[in-house]
């Protein structure tokens, strides 16, 4: 439980002392004093530069109002029996470099150097609003940093518009020119191999109208599905047959759970101060009861990421770049996991939600770390053309 007397003292008068002293720095062993799984907000905690984790290295790390406390995490391997660390893991911790290192996680998107553009993957993305029309583009640019071969935007006319003279080689629509194509059966009419829905997208009924239809397409074709932003909760009342993603940040996580909590028989679910500071502490049941009721990968974004999957499963993945809080960089994650959605499809592999889902997440990390160390503050755009260099540099062919 939470320390008390003394040692709450002892804790309060060493973060002072760091507080007080430049040069102080705290090593914490194993985990920061303080901290378990069972912290509350309140709880009295030292604040260390550095935690030397004792492997298996312990959840409590990485809940969200926690991270910091813990500095640079080191974990110190080889105290215990790997046949032992293997029956006590409950969670996965993932990272670029474990999946860069893991073969079979590289080869489900492995490109062929004959390949041809649908070969690649087609990814359709509905996406801006009035205002928020540089989402369309920015998750159009992480479709094509993630290799798909053909990137449509589906946006409001006057958008597209406006897209369409700076859309590279990005194809520009709007759902009415959609429509009309398919009524009269053109080959111009794509066949996504995965869709995304949401990047600053104002909800109305016309998208709920494109949601049914992306439901219908994933049940036939058995394609991807992502929802972000203003999309995750109306696709969130549905249950999904194929791959599905839900990238939500910390509100649009509330937001989810409250949606969900309607009509539920679920009376232990919170909701207000109690569902923020749970989602703040312990956040890994709410997913997992959000994935199991969608059937879909929910992403939980921010400066830890949580990926939890409907059969129970999760993983962490360690952010902390903090170059990436910038408005954009949701919008290239959900383009990011389109494209990687497709690739796979094409690649007459099932699609892993959960595998695009981490390697979308560690390959804007690593995007990140990587435009912090050159550039430091730059449009979202940069971070676009890092993604591409970084996911090239794992997928394309070397001769």
């Amino acid at each position: 439980g939470p320390v008390h007397g003394a040692v709450a003292e002892l804790i309060a008068a060493i973060n002072r002392s760091r507080n007080a002293y430049a040069y102080q720095r705290i090593i914490a062993i194993d985990v920061p004093s303080g901290l378990s799984d069972s912290w509350e907000i309140g709880n009295p905690l030292i604040a260390a530069d550095l935690t030397l984790a004792i492997e298996p290295v312990k959840i409590c790390l990485y809940k969200p109002q926690t991270r910091m406390k813990a500095g640079r995490i080191i974990p110190v391997t080889g105290i215990f029996p790997e046949a032992l660390l293997t029956q006590v893991a409950h969670h996965k911790l993932v990272s670029f470099s474990s999946l860069a290192s893991d073969v079979n996680a590289r080869d489900a998107l492995s490109v062929r150097a004959d390949a041809y553009k649908h070969k690649r993957g087609v990814v359709q993305i509905f996406a801006g609003s009035p205002g928020t029309s540089g989402a369309a583009m920015l998750a159009g640019r992480g479709a094509q940093a993630g290799g798909a071969g053909l990137v449509q935007v589906v946006t409001e006319q006057l958008l597209a518009e406006q897209f369409m003279a700076q859309a590279g080689g990005i194809l520009v629509t709007c759902q009415a020119w959609l429509n009309e194509q398919k009524e009269q059966g053109t080959r111009s009419v794509l066949t996504p191999d995965a869709i995304v829905m949401g990047p600053g997208l104002a909800w109305n009924s016309a998208h709920e109208e494109q949601l049914q239809q992306a439901i219908q397409h994933q049940m036939q074709q058995h394609c991807g599905l992502v929802f972000d932003a203003d999309a995750i909760v109306p696709a969130a009342v549905h249950t999904y047959t194929g791959p599905t993603v839900f990238t939500p940040h910390p509100v649009e996580f509330e937001r989810l759970i409250n949606a969900l909590s309607q009509g539920t028989h679920e009376s232990d679910l919170p909701s207000g101060d109690d569902l923020r500071r749970m989602i703040a502490t312990n956040p890994v049941p709410l997913l997992q009861m959000a994935a199991r009721k969608t059937n879909a990968v929910i992403l939980l974004k921010g400066h830890v990421m949580y990926s939890a999957a409907p059969d129970g499963s999760y993983s962490v993945i360690d952010g902390m770049e903090s170059v990436l809080a910038m408005g954009g960089s949701g919008d290239l994650l959900a383009g990011l996991i389109g494209a990687l959605m497709a690739r796979m499809r094409r690649n007459k592999t099932t699609i892993d939600p959960v595998l695009c889902a981490q390697w979308a997440a560690t390959i804007l990390l690593e995007a990140g770390h990587r435009l912090a160390h050159t550039k430091g503050f730059q449009d979202p755009l940069t971070l676009a053309e890092i993604m591409g260099t970084v996911a090239g540099e794992l997928w394309l062919p070397r001769w």
